[in-house]
């Protein structure tokens, strides 16, 4: 979720404080303070990226069947915020086999399993190639290398030259979609794959990538055939939590839900808003400008919530929209506030 672009607060008229609000003296001769609240204003842009290129690495192990089923009858569902957001994208895939003990007798070892898909494409063969690309097969390795195949896919240029020249456009985002129902098992420390692919985006520019992971983190949702083989892909989930991406359960029944949000993960439209102070929740107020006309937004409107959200691992006041309502691109959202406890109980009239 995007952190303020900008924000102001009033200015201070006297140097007394007392617990976060300022206090001024009356100007009738007593030591009495008359207490004025601090507010702020918090503006964010919704600026979904120009142009996308996307790994999808996806589990070839014997347990993978119905889930790579499930994926390839979701295209639409995949790029559905990509046409949105009006973004310029690729796809691609590969498989977690990275042939050190495969069955298979040319295992992929990063190599991308059919064309790059894009976005001039002409939709039904778009989704054809993407139906059959992540329908990888069942025969790859147990031993999943994902982190590592993503890694060879996107660096071994002696081996894989054209495809990397090809795929990685320099003025496109980065995005690795993990699809996988087992642990990760490449050599690295996550860390260490993390710095290669920002190292190849640029380390300063932090949102040029992002990893997700869709994999196992709730045994429990996955059937009792399914659950034998499948374990937590823990270092997929972290890979996506330190680059800001979506974690999703493999074994959710609302698959299309999934893929969905992976579409508006990736193409950095975002429903979420963290404000920069703790509000009080009874004064917000959100504005959207689209076009250069500001529309207020009223609380009781259901296109937006107060929330409390976590981000970097933080309890943090957010701004949560409706799927159905989500700022378009180019807008600007102001949100306004005085500052308070960040207590849910005041928004919008309630009471809990």
């Amino acid at each position: 979720m995007p952190l303020p672009i900008q924000r102001s607060a009033s200015r201070s008229v006297s140097p007394l404080r007392r617990g976060g609000v300022l206090l001024l003296p009356l100007i009738v001769g007593c030591s009495e303070y008359q207490a004025i609240r601090q507010g702020g204003i918090d503006i964010f842009e919704q600026s979904p990226v120009e142009k996308i290129d996307v790994l999808m690495v996806v589990d070839d192990s014997s347990s993978m069947e119905s889930y790579q089923y499930q994926l390839g009858s979701n295209f639409q569902a995949f790029i559905s915020w990509f046409v949105e957001g009006n973004v310029d994208y690729q796809i691609a895939v590969t498989t977690t086999d990275d042939g050190n003990d495969s069955s298979v007798s040319d295992p992929a070892r990063g190599a991308f399993v059919g064309p790059i898909i894009r976005s001039d494409m002409d939709l039904a063969t778009a989704e054809e190639l993407f139906r059959v690309e992540v329908n990888v097969g069942t025969n790859g390795s147990g031993i999943e290398t994902g982190l590592k195949t993503a890694h060879l896919a996107l660096t071994d240029t002696e081996r894989l030259g054209d495809q990397i020249t090809e795929f990685l456009r320099d003025d496109a985002s980065l995005s690795i979609v993990f699809v996988s129902d087992e642990e990760d098992s490449s050599p690295w420390p996550v860390n260490d794959y993390i710095n290669a692919f920002f190292e190849l985006k640029g380390h300063r520019d932090r949102d040029a990538f992002n990893a997700s992971a869709l994999t196992v983190t709730d045994e429990s949702l996955c059937s009792d055939a399914l659950a034998e083989y499948s374990s937590p892909g823990t270092r997929y989930v972290d890979a996506a939590s330190q680059t800001h991406g979506l974690t999703g359960n493999l074994c959710d029944s609302d698959f299309s839900q999934i893929v969905t949000d992976l579409s508006l993960a990736n193409s950095r439209i975002t429903d979420i808003y963290a404000l920069s102070r703790e509000p009080d929740a009874e004064t917000l107020t959100v504005t959207l400008e689209v076009d250069g006309v500001e529309t207020d937004l009223p609380c009781d409107s259901g296109e937006w919530n107060y929330q409390r959200i976590t981000v970097f691992g933080i309890d943090t006041p957010g701004i949560v929209f409706d799927r159905e309502h989500l700022p378009p691109p180019g807008s600007i959202l102001s949100i306004r506030y005085l500052y308070g406890d960040g207590s849910l109980g005041a928004f919008c009239g309630s009471a809990s």
